[in-house]
């Protein structure tokens, strides 16, 4: 190493390096791991490393200390451990150690076991994917292969993990509309080939972190555009999760007449350049019409509420 970097920059200041021999009476190879992982993991190091090669490090250290990835006490044992090693709080561990468990358990739902450089720039994503599964695991067990379903649906039909944080909100504080996305998930993946399997993904550009109230804020991570997924119906996932998010944040405004106001600028949308009578004549044109109907029905349910207010 020093010889390539004397032919590169020259070997001024490199005549001499200084080095510290470690007895072998000494030093045992556990304690030469525990040294090894220690300059992996400590953030002044860590600058060198993706989140991946981070979270890989943190994950065979967890290992090295056996912990039981489906026990949530030897979990957060483990970080305890290595919260000094990290130098992060024992909660920042634990969230961390639930990305790994759930980016393994991705992977090998994708038949992609241990194949991570196809999850580069996601960590975030499964952050969040595990702070969700933390709280699922523990108070609705009987729940966790659907909701994960769900939580997974979101990767692979490149969301990002401001969507999932949404859809975690949803589900703390609105199930039906949750329970709704949940089955228009599987309903979309029901033809799906999992053999297919995800290819390699590109990194993509640097999104800014947001925070719940009362969380440990989240070092920030550039976010990619997550596994491309051969065959998935990603557009019919997405749309679904879309639509759950809009009606889902329409549901906590609180100015009835903002609302009012959004649905009237979407309407005036779709009178433009004759964008409705288009696109009930082209091959959506069933489903249009559905939705056209439904809100002609709500207009007439909800006129006399219009009538009263003159």
């Amino acid at each position: 190493m020093v010889k390539r970097l004397q032919r590169e920059i020259g070997s001024t200041g490199l005549e001499w390096v200084d080095a510290i021999i470690l007895p072998g009476e000494d030093i045992d190879e556990p304690s030469l791991l525990e040294m090894e992982q220690r300059e992996q993991l400590t953030e002044n190091f860590k600058v060198r490393y993706n989140d991946i090669d981070y979270l890989l490090a943190l994950r065979e250290a967890a290992e090295n200390r056996e912990v039981d990835w489906f026990d949530r006490e030897s979990i957060e044992s483990v970080a305890g451990e290595l919260q000094s090693m990290v130098e992060k709080s024992k909660g920042e561990v634990v969230r961390d150690l639930f990305a790994v468990k759930y980016m393994d358990i991705f992977l090998e739902d994708s038949e992609q076991a241990g194949q991570y450089h196809r999850l580069l720039k996601t960590l975030e994503r499964f952050r969040d994917i595990g702070r969700m599964m933390m709280q699922v695991e523990d108070q609705y067990p009987l729940e966790a292969d659907r909701i994960l379903q769900t939580l997974f649906a979101a990767v692979r039909a490149n969301r990002g993990h401001l969507d999932i944080r949404v859809i975690r909100a949803m589900f703390k504080s609105d199930r039906p509309r949750f329970d709704k996305l949940a089955t228009k998930v599987a309903d979309a993946e029901a033809g799906w080939d999992v053999t297919a399997g995800p290819s390699l993904s590109n990194p993509g550009s640097s999104v800014p972190i947001e925070t719940e109230a009362g969380e440990e804020e989240s070092e920030a991570d550039d976010e990619g555009p997550g596994p491309e997924v051969a065959n998935y119906p990603k557009v019919a996932v997405g749309t679904a999760i879309e639509l759950a998010i809009d009606g889902f944040s329409a549901s906590q405004q609180d100015d009835v007449a903002q609302v009012l106001q959004e649905i009237c600028n979407r309407l005036e949308v779709l009178t433009e350049k004759n964008r409705l009578s288009s696109a009930l004549s082209r091959d959506e044109g069933i489903k249009v019409r559905e939705n056209l109907e439904k809100i002609v029905q709500w207009v007439d349910e909800n006129r006399h509420l219009a009538d009263r207010a003159i």
